[in-house]
């Protein structure tokens, strides 16, 4: 049986593995330079932590919601800011890449020391669109999916139920009857009959006799 607990990790895990995947695919999409290791490795182990927080006791399709929604800002958030490393490290490759992402096509580097920081930070209108559907794809998908292995798990143990009551119903089991059982149990071992002794001689030994 599985406790409430690793109920919540794994629900957990999966909506900060999901999100995280949607918003390298999105950003990828978008144009954007792909990040290195560590920097899909980093936003992963923060939503993580997010969702494990916003991870109810029940399937909940607000607390997904909002476990998708906080593991794709804090991605966005990461990148633009540049904690995450490109694949392709450079200052041209990591200006192009955050405002790649920012604006969802590419700009020049050069052009990104004109912008704020809290201009990139903040999405446009198509950059929030597009996490937007991706948060409500991942949500839906998240959602019913455990609704779906939950049913799954149902059906199979209804399944195993069924077959083992057939398997009853087959072979039953044999018992063996009291009488039987009081009989054995009343019936003792043949004991050893004992060795025949020579008779006693009775009287005085012969040499005193003589």
């Amino acid at each position: 049986m599985v406790s409430v607990r690793q109920q919540r990790a794994v629900r957990a895990t999966a909506s900060a593995s999901l999100a995280t995947f949607v918003a390298l695919l999105s950003h990828v999409a978008a144009g954007g330079p792909p990040p290195s290791v560590l920097g899909i490795a980093l936003p992963w182990a923060l939503s993580l932590i997010v969702c494990l927080g916003l991870a109810g006791r029940r399937l909940s399709v607000v607390r997904v919601g909002a476990a998708v929604a906080a593991a794709q800002a804090v991605f966005h958030v990461l990148f633009v800011l540049g904690v995450v490393p490109l694949a392709s490290a450079g200052p041209a490759s990591g200006g192009a890449g955050l405002a790649a992402h920012a604006g969802h096509m590419p700009v020049a580097a050069s052009s990104l020391a004109s912008v704020p920081t809290s201009a990139v930070v903040v999405p446009d209108a198509s950059m929030l669109g597009a996490h937007v559907i991706a948060a409500v794809v991942t949500t839906l998908v998240l959602h019913r999916g455990e609704l779906l292995l939950v049913g799954l798990g149902e059906l199979a143990r209804r399944v195993a139920r069924r077959l083992r009551a057939a398997g009853r119903d087959v072979v039953p089991p044999t018992a063996v009857s009291p009488r039987r059982r009081g009989f054995a149990s009343s019936t003792s071992a043949p004991r050893p009959r004992p060795l025949i002794a020579s008779p006693a001689r009775r009287g005085p030994p012969s040499l005193l006799a003589l």
